[in-house]
């Protein structure tokens, strides 16, 4: 009797998802940035930008990353992600400098996320288990500080998906 409904959640998750991809992107009404700052609206475009690119990699690309999948495809994955995320970084230094002390603090935090991103696609492909998870928690860590400095500074909470 309680099979059936562990899959609510996953049926509500897909039926969602189909909704916000209806029309190719995911609605951006809901992210809208926080902050007034235009940095702040710049991040938040670049966020979006980065979550209709993953998006559009469908759940395989999530798959081996989520079940602790073969470490080879954990890499491809990850080699991925680090491409959508250099791309949303250009965006982002295209569309506005980051003139305030807080704003290079989170560029110079998601600098590091990259380098962290970047660490952990080594290992994986080398299919080194323990090397992997070591990398994997930095890089983990890193997700959240740079979660946390844009969050601080208003960037929309599309970010929380994009980053």
């Amino acid at each position: 009797m309680r099979k059936p409904l562990a899959l609510v959640p996953l049926v509500l998750a897909v039926v969602l998802w189909g909704v916000l991809e209806r029309n190719g992107t995911a609605d951006r009404a809901p992210y809208p940035a926080r902050g007034s700052s235009a940095w702040a609206r710049a991040a938040t475009d670049a966020c979006t930008a980065m979550q209709d690119q993953m998006s559009r990699q469908g759940p395989e690309f999530f798959e081996p990353v989520n079940n602790n999948g073969p470490l080879p495809k954990v890499a491809a994955a990850r080699r991925t992600w680090l491409e959508i995320h250099q791309d949303g970084l250009r965006q982002l230094r295209d569309a506005i400098p980051a003139t305030t002390g807080a704003q290079r603090h989170a560029m110079n935090v998601y600098e590091k996320m990259l380098a962290a991103i970047r660490g952990v696609i080594p290992p994986a492909a080398r299919n080194d288990r323990d090397a992997y998870n070591r990398a994997n928690i930095r890089m983990v860590l890193s997700i959240v500080a740079t979660r946390k400095a844009f969050d601080s500074l208003g960037a929309g909470h599309i970010c929380d998906f994009g980053i």
